[in-house]
């Protein structure tokens, strides 16, 4: 359900200059083997990086596209310091082969013909290059930076005020306790807690406040059975965060709207020195606009900030940029992708009763609302990955028509979840915005217990776990 970002062939395709070990040492086996005369081999990211892009994502369906993200191609056919400039995504990579071996379309994205198929990027009648074979950088895989959903960064938040609560956040990969476990902090050590098993390893983690300015730094430093690790490698801090003399607090509501529902973003905006802002913007997809003050002077307390519009179809991008004029600069207040716009939204889901025996008849429900009035082409509950078609009931497909089917489960514990179609775009809830999600129950049985209405899970589960260790 999450738009892929495009691609952007910011790096010349030829020489690879460096990039991770793991990613230099694939590349360098396949230049020493007998496959490289008819190697292509594409190097992207899975994610975009922030606001610092000045493309605006392109619309080609109901969820577009994210914000651009690198592709580097190495191939002895690729053109040297070739920039490509056709429209590419993840399905590039499918209708790349698609095209080499003459096959079908997978789905719709690949079949779209404003995307690139990547053949651009290669001169088949060049003169093949040779490879070039890089030495490998020597480092330890000890410590390694949170990139797990549900736990933060190195530091969160990476922006904020006298008043924020600073969480610093390292991965230990090893299954010894290690005798040093410290975050360095503008030059002290702390020594960090255990908090539990996540994937990767073993979270450690240490908060706390700071002072007002831009120049702090942090590092890792673990001892590893060996010796003492630190990171960043390079003996440079990682940068910030930076602390401004103001807090922000976020909110955008709805966070998935319909097209032509008005969306809300709201700022409270806290002075420590009760100064008021001189900037007062919110960035929606590479649009600034100034937000409207509402009633109130006391700023120490909190003045809310607020701009309202209404969205085109997709996911958006926001960040919020603040000022008080006392010369630290702008604060960068990145949001994530809210709200999502959509022909198509599911509301009052559930299941009711949540538990009971296994003669009870469970009632599943879901209210469907589409902008133009279709009707479902697919009205589906699945119930532990079993499908069953939904019934209407009554209601307009346009204000929200609702949706139910009962059905008996055997004994145990059960989860459950949504997905639509009008034709043209599908929609699911709970909506899986990055892993697999469901709503928990019903719980079937003779003493089987009642779930809280609404309650989620997601798997595979990769959140800190409680560890007295």
């Amino acid at each position: 359900m999450t738009p892929a970002g495009f691609l952007a062939s910011d790096h010349p395709p030829l020489p690879l200059q460096g990039g991770q070990n793991w990613v230099t040492s694939i590349v360098n086996a396949i230049m020493n083997s007998s496959y490289w005369a008819n190697t292509a081999i594409f190097l992207t990211w899975d994610d975009w990086g922030g606001f610092y892009d000045h493309v605006i994502p392109p619309t080609i369906d109901g969820l577009g596209l994210g914000l651009r993200v690198p592709l580097i191609v190495i191939s002895p056919y690729a053109k040297q310091g070739y920039i490509s400039h056709n429209l590419g995504e993840f399905s590039s990579f499918v209708k790349f082969l698609e095209t080499n071996f003459n096959l079908p379309s997978l789905g719709q994205r690949d079949a779209n013909s404003q995307i690139s198929d990547l053949m651009d990027f290669f001169d088949f009648q060049q003169t093949p290059q040779p490879p070039l074979i890089l030495n490998l950088l020597n480092y330890s895989s000890t410590l390694i930076v949170p990139a797990v959903p549900g736990v933060p960064g190195a530091v969160s938040p990476p922006v904020g005020g006298p008043q924020s609560t600073y969480l610093y956040s390292v991965i230990y990969t090893r299954t010894d306790t290690p005798a040093v476990h410290n975050v360095i902090i503008d030059g002290v050590a702390h020594a960090m807690n255990r908090i539990g098993p996540v994937l990767g390893g073993i979270l450690y983690q240490y908060k706390q406040s700071l002072s007002v300015g831009l120049n702090h730094g942090f590092s890792f430093t673990f001892s590893d059975g060996l010796g003492m690790i630190t990171i960043p490698y390079n003996g440079i801090q990682f940068p910030g965060p930076e602390v401004h003399p103001f807090n922000l607090i976020l909110n955008i509501t709805p966070s998935v709207a319909t097209v032509n529902q008005t969306v809300t973003y709201n700022v409270k905006y806290r002075s420590s020195t009760n100064t008021p802002p001189t900037q007062t913007e919110v960035d929606i997809d590479g649009v600034v606009h100034t937000m409207v003050k509402q009633p109130g002077t006391n700023y120490q307390a909190g003045v809310n900030y607020t701009y309202t519009t209404t969205l085109p179809i997709g996911e958006h991008y926001y960040r919020f940029l603040f000022d008080d004029g006392s010369g630290y600069g702008v604060a960068d207040y990145e949001g994530t992708t809210k709200p999502v716009v959509s022909p198509i939204i599911l509301s009052g889901s559930g299941v009711n009763p949540t538990s009971g025996p296994s003669s009870t008849m469970f009632t599943f429900k879901t209210t469907y609302a589409d902008s133009s009035g279709l009707a479902p082409t697919q009205a589906t509950l699945y119930v532990d990955s079993t499908a069953y078609p939904l019934n209407y009931v009554s209601g307009s497909y346009t204000t929200g028509a609702l949706y139910q089917v009962g059905i008996k489960l055997p004994v145990g514990n059960h989860t459950f979840y949504f997905v639509f179609s009008d034709g043209n775009t599908s929609w699911g809830d709970p909506l899986n915005a990055s892993s697999p999600t469901t709503f928990v129950g019903p719980n079937v049985g003779p003493t089987a217990k009642a779930v809280a209405p609404g309650t989620l899970i997601t798997a595979p589960i990769t959140t800190p776990m409680e560890d007295p260790g």
